[in-house]
């Protein structure tokens, strides 16, 4: 029973809700002929299906997202770096991976994806393709915004991670 206790409680450390920190920055940029449109998409994904991960532009964070959300916005020509960031639950501190920098042109569309890997996410590009069809089977959430729509797995989790102190902080 011990043991039993204690995978639960790893589980939840590993996977659990975590508090939410800092301001989320909204982004303001209109569509138009100067800029090109960006989509951030999270990997639906068993691991750390319970925390939110936070997209950054330039080190600002822009959304919350649980898997099977996504973002969609427009920037201006020009260099950016996209990348993301998230809270370690056990340490209770941010955890920055590694961004993409890239050169945007107006009147382009780019596609980036939020992953797990062995150790923590990633962010990647994908391509036109790859991102129509993942955004057709997720939910959109405006930049500036948390996601309140966790997945089925992040819903079962919430509660059992609130039970040993993981519970989120609004």
């Amino acid at each position: 029973m011990i043991k039993i206790i204690l995978y639960v409680t790893t589980f939840l450390f590993m996977f659990g809700c975590a508090p939410k920190m800092d301001k989320i920055y909204p982004t303001k940029t209109k569509k138009s002929k100067t800029t090109a449109e960006i989509s951030i998409i999270r990997n639906y994904s068993f691991s750390g299906s319970a925390i939110r991960i936070y997209p950054t532009v330039n080190d600002r964070k822009v959304a919350g997202l649980y898997t099977k959300n996504y973002i969609r916005f427009y920037v201006k020509e020009g260099n950016y770096i996209f990348g993301l960031t998230y809270p370690n639950v056990i340490l209770g501190k941010w955890v920055k991976e590694k961004g993409i920098k890239k050169l945007v042109k107006a009147n382009h569309q780019y596609y980036f994806l939020i992953s797990p890997t062995l150790f923590g996410m990633e962010i990647e590009e994908i391509n036109k393709t790859d991102g129509g069809k993942r955004i057709s089977s997720s939910i959109y959430i405006e930049t500036g915004k948390l996601s309140d729509k966790p997945d089925l797995i992040a819903k079962t989790i919430k509660p059992l991670a609130g039970v040993v102190g993981l519970k989120e902080e609004k």
